[in-house]
């Protein structure tokens, strides 16, 4: 069954939150009077999926945010994406996604004075 769950979350630069799978980030807010850090982040799940860890990551505002690096070229690989071509299909990119493809969302604290924005952490950063 489909449902709307809350889940606390730390403002660190690293967390890990354990959902269902397939669960879609809808929003991510400071709540006053939650308690704990205050912010909060609702989610679409479906309850009856199994459960898998999800890591993100948060960067403030002026942080550096790391680039991603290029995809490591293996030759298996190359006869793989020539083989693709010749039935028509696209080569697959050289680069990996950047950082930019993860986001989640972006909120604030403090009032507003310090704004932050959360990713799903991308499995080139581990």
């Amino acid at each position: 069954m489909k449902t709307i769950w809350k889940y606390e979350v730390a403002v660190r630069d690293e967390l890990r939150i354990e959902m269902p799978s397939g669960a879609r980030i809808l929003h991510v807010e400071e709540q006053p009077g939650n308690g704990g850090t205050g912010v909060c982040m609702w989610a679409l799940v479906d309850s009856k999926n199994p459960m898998e860890m999800r890591k993100f990551i948060i960067f403030g505002t002026g942080h550096d945010i790391p680039d991603a690096p290029a995809k490591e070229t293996d030759p298996d690989s190359i006869y793989a994406d020539v083989a693709a071509s010749i039935v028509g299909d696209i080569l697959k990119s050289t680069k990996r996604k950047p950082i930019a493809d993860h986001y989640v969302a972006t909120f604030l604290t403090q009032g507003g004075s310090l704004v932050w924005h959360m990713f799903e952490k991308p499995d080139w950063m581990e």
